[in-house]
């Protein structure tokens, strides 16, 4: 039973200590603390790149909403949002929603067999 009680203790200190709620503290000059955000990844806005048959392929999100897909030369206007950590997008005069598979992390876009990489 005491093995019991100590391991569940361990365990429960395990996570208290491990899980943090994404913030840093930090003193400040004047000895007052100060709590700032971490961020593990950057937003999804920018640039994506690939090549198809030795043509350049891109998916350009902007912090507005708005975006472009050039694909072999020939820009589509766009509108994004992100819903459920996800992005979707709309081709400009289409109705038709699709998702952005987007790898945070890595800053990389998979689409179809394509695999766009964040400039």
């Amino acid at each position: 039973m005491k093995r019991i009680m100590i391991s569940t203790w361990c365990i429960l200190g395990f996570f208290v200590f491990s899980c943090n709620n994404g913030t840093e503290k930090k003193e400040t000059p004047a000895g007052k603390e100060t709590t700032t955000s971490v961020k593990t990844a950057s937003g999804p806005e920018g640039t994506y790149t690939t090549t198809e048959n030795n043509m350049p392929m891109q998916f350009i999100l902007k912090a507005d909403g708005k975006g472009n897909e050039n694909y072999h030369g020939d820009m589509r206007p766009f509108t994004w949002k992100m819903k459920d950590g996800k992005i979707f997008f709309v081709y400009d005069g289409e109705t038709t929603e699709f998702e952005l598979p987007i790898d945070f992390e890595k800053g990389e876009i998979h689409y179809g067999s394509l695999v766009y990489k964040k400039e």
